[in-house]
Parts: C-alpha cells; structure tokens; sequence
C-alpha cells in the first residue's frame, strides 16, 4: 500500500464502496476548492527550479518536495509537513486539513505523485513532467 491508502482490497460489505470513493475523488477536483488548489500547484510547479518531484515524502531534508509538498512549502508549510508520517494512511486527513482541500484530493494527488506510473522507474525531472501534466488535464477550462 502507497502512502496515498490505495488498495487493492475491497470491502465485500460494501460492493459500491469504490465506485463512491472515485466520485468523491471526482467531485473534489471538479470544485472550487479543487480547482482552486490545483491552479496553485501548477503556478508553483512552474515556478520550481530545479523541475523535480521526489516521491513517498511531502519534503525531504535536501528541501525536495512532492506534488503536494511544492505547495506547502510555497505557504511557508516547511517544518510542520515534515512532521508528517507519510506512511501513515491516516496522515491524509490532518493533511488535508492544513491544506485546506478534500482528504479524498490529498490521497488522489498522492497516489498520481507515488504510484500511478508504469514501467522502468522514472526520475524527478520525469515524475514532474507526469503529474504536470496531470494537473493540467484536471483543470476545467
């Protein structure tokens, strides 16, 4: 399991239960909030340098940072996203919280940050490129 909380279990109690589960993950980033933070992310990301996105952390010590991560630190969210154990599922609501988006966004953005890649392993420079583009699809025009 990915610090995101993914997994390929499924509740046999409650057979709808991903179905609900992706449109929540829809239904925040189609809203205000959503797209909102997504706007951000991207202005940040275009503004990074060097264009990397580092994975399964929010900022490491060097001051790399994940897709989530890059807005963070842009608010001044240094210290206290290190505080944070990724590995932890249940580090996706506080998270949230503090950044004030869906937990069901956090956990989306981290799974396309950390998981949803297929193939040889990629580097920063590719995983930014990736999740660029990812966010950009999101944004409603």
């Amino acid at each position: 399991m990915s610090r995101s909380g993914y997994t390929d279990d499924c509740d046999e109690d409650y057979p709808n239960a991903w179905a609900l589960y992706r449109g929540a993950v829809e239904s925040s980033i189609r809203g205000k909030r959503g797209q909102s933070f997504l706007l951000e992310m991207l202005g940040v990301m275009d503004s990074m340098e060097p264009k990397r996105l580092v994975s399964h952390v929010l900022v490491n010590q060097a001051g790399e940072v994940c897709a989530l991560g890059c807005v963070g630190v842009s608010r001044g969210m240094t210290e206290e996203l290190r505080l944070y154990d990724v590995e932890d599922s249940w580090h996706a609501r506080p998270l949230a919280r503090d950044l004030k988006i869906s937990e069901a966004l956090v956990r989306e953005i981290e799974w396309i940050n950390d998981d949803d890649h297929h193939g040889p392993p990629e580097t920063p420079e590719q995983r930014f490129i990736r999740v660029r583009a990812w966010v950009v699809r999101q944004l409603q025009k």
